[in-house]
């Protein structure tokens, strides 16, 4: 029975390594770019303040990349960014 267990939590471990569950990833459109510092860069150029990447937001599957920035100017808020059409 202690093998069984042994070797079922091994096989769940390998199939999320395998899956990438438990990689850190970050989401890359066509061109190479990271979405992230894309979104951050373009946050930055249109309100003129620097805003830093806090943590993933939503499920990236519908085709919307969403992420949480934070500014200097809303301290203590997190700000939800949606970046459309990330793959292209």
């Amino acid at each position: 029975m202690k093998r069984f267990f042994i070797l079922t939590v091994l096989f769940v471990l390998i199939s999320l390594i395998g899956t990438g569950c438990l990689q850190k990833k970050t989401s890359q459109g066509n061109n190479g770019r990271n979405t992230n510092d894309a979104a951050l860069e373009y946050m930055e150029q249109k309100y003129g303040e620097k805003f830093e990447y806090e943590a993933p937001w939503g499920d990236s599957m519908t085709g919307t990349h969403e992420l949480l920035v934070r500014c200097e100017s809303l301290k203590g808020k997190d700000i939800v960014v949606a970046v459309s059409n990330y793959k292209s």
